[in-house]
């Protein structure tokens, strides 16, 4: 694109550099600007791209196909992404002292959670991970079991919801704040495997608090449980302004 920039042009009439078009003044000799072919072009084809970036073919008889590319492309970018967000071990944080700890082994900085009490807990803040208005989809963790466990007595991935009113005031803490069917376990066998749960919902950082806590089998002490990654998948409903 650029301004016209024929010898007739008015000069720096939007601002320094910025040329613009002039009715003339006959009487002051002042000729009007004349078009040239390739402004011309540039003109068309700025716009005909718009229109046809969104796979539409340019139609003659309809002068409304540039409002519909724009609006087009405005929903695509405000529209749900889904996006995957690895936590960093240290937004989580264990329920007691010596429940899981963190691991760096050598100096390769592959950081892993490593169980340090039987059945300890591991509880990920999702507030801290996740804005208000986002879908928040799913938790998931790749852990390695110490041991092969019966069910009851896995690694275990459970979401809580923590509702708080402040003019109530009322508020229904972790105790009770658990959603039912909202519990998933390792498979019993001592392989590297994905535990997770998949939640559906907007995320209300105003009016509740949101957490996954991950607990160790019920031997953990001893057979080390570890959480090699942990993940949060949710929908960004795109761009806002806080």
């Amino acid at each position: 694109m650029h301004r016209i920039d024929t010898d007739t042009r008015d000069i720096d009439e939007h601002g320094a550099g910025k040329d613009g078009f002039t009715e003339g003044d006959p009487g002051q000799g002042v000729a009007p600007t004349d078009f040239s072919a390739d402004w011309c072009d540039a003109v068309q084809e700025e716009i005909a791209n718009v229109i046809e970036s969104t796979g539409t073919a340019l139609d003659k008889n309809d002068n409304t196909q540039l409002q519909a590319a724009i609006e087009t492309r405005v929903d695509t970018y405000n529209g749900a992404r889904t996006r995957n967000v690895l936590v960093d071990p240290l937004v989580a944080r264990p329920v007691s002292a010596g429940d899981w700890t963190v691991q760096v082994p050598g100096s390769d900085y592959d950081f892993t959670w490593e169980s340090g009490a039987d059945g300890g807990r591991i509880v990920v803040p999702l507030n801290e991970i996740l804005r208000t208005g986002v879908g928040l989809n799913a938790v998931q963790a790749l852990v390695k079991p110490g041991a092969a466990r019966g069910a009851g007595n896995r690694v275990s991935i459970t979401f809580y919801i923590a509702t708080v009113d402040f003019d109530g005031p009322t508020y229904v803490s972790l105790a009770t704040a658990e959603l039912p069917g909202s519990v998933s376990e390792d498979d019993g066998t001592t392989n590297e495997q994905v535990i997770g749960l998949v939640v559906d919902g907007p995320v209300d950082r105003e009016n509740e608090r949101l957490f996954a806590v991950i607990q160790a089998g019920a031997d953990a002490g001893t057979n080390k449980d570890q959480i090699l990654a942990l993940m949060v998948e949710f929908d960004d409903p795109g761009p806002r302004n806080h």
